[in-house]
Formats: C-alpha cells, structure tokens, sequence
C-alpha cells in the first residue's frame, strides 16, 4: 500500500507486512505526520475488534511524532521518520526511529505535568507516560529509537 507517491520527493511510504503490521516512512513535517496517522488508522480500522478503538494509540503517536518534528530535526531541515507498527492482543506496539537529535541526557523526558507558570507546552510527554507502556528510549550510532505499547480498548469506556 502506498499512501502517496512523489518520485521528486520520497513522502510517506506505506509498506505492509501482514494486516497486523504497518511499516511507514516519512519526512519529519506536520502535513506528513498527519497523513501517517491518517495511513495507521485505514491500515487498523478495519481489524479491529468489538470495544477497541485507536484514539488512544493516535493521541500518543500523534505527540511522539510532533516532538521529533518540533526537536529533534531543524524546521528548515527535516529528517525522516521510520515507523514500525504491530498489533496483537488488543494492543498496538510502535518502535519509532528518526536521527535527528538525541533526547537531552540520552534519557526519556519524564512524565510529570508541566507548571501551572509555564505559557504552554510541557503536556506532550505527560500523556506519553499515562497512555502508553512499556516505554524505552535509547541513541544508538546517530538513531534515536523509541519503544512503546498502548492499548486498543478504551479502558474507562469497558
């Protein structure tokens, strides 16, 4: 499945595996993020079962995603974003890799909420950690890899 085609600029590149695994790829851009989210969901929809949803696996790659398009790459130089994808069990697991720059202290941002004086900002991670498990972060040879599972059933609607 490709999801969009543009031989002068490589954008998202939608491979699958098997209905249960996505691979994507794409430039570390706002238009390009929301076009791999709107590729996970037609990928997903279809499969899921009675009470699972992908809000929740949306809202947590939708801020992961934004961060490394926000921080870890230039505006005026984006990188790539590859995206590896598995559903099983009634949970979607993702390992996300970009090079661009690696998290401050080679470590995951803690997820506490920001302070009541801060403008704006500083939710992102906060929502990571409440609505994903199993996180893991580490810089490798100029990756940055990141490991993470988040539910497909809305556990306050069960």
């Amino acid at each position: 499945m490709t999801c969009i085609a543009d031989p002068a600029r490589p954008g998202l590149a939608c491979e699958t595996e098997t209905g249960s695994s996505l691979k994507l790829g794409f430039w570390a851009t706002g238009t390009e993020v929301r076009l791999a989210l709107l590729c996970i969901r037609r990928h997903y929809a279809a499969g899921l079962g009675p009470g699972e949803t992908l809000d929740i696996a949306e809202t947590v790659l939708a801020e992961v995603l934004n961060n490394i398009c926000e921080h870890a790459y230039p505006a005026a130089a984006p990188g790539r974003i590859d995206l590896r994808l598995l559903s099983c069990c009634g949970r979607l697991g993702a390992e996300v890799r970009d090079t661009g720059r690696a998290m401050p202290g080679n470590r995951l941002p803690a997820g506490q909420l920001p302070q009541a004086d801060r403008p704006e900002g500083g939710f992102g991670w906060f929502l990571i950690h409440a609505l994903a498990d199993g996180l893991s972060y580490r810089h490798c040879a100029g990756t940055n890899i990141l490991r993470l599972t988040v539910p497909l059933r809305d556990t306050e609607a069960a």
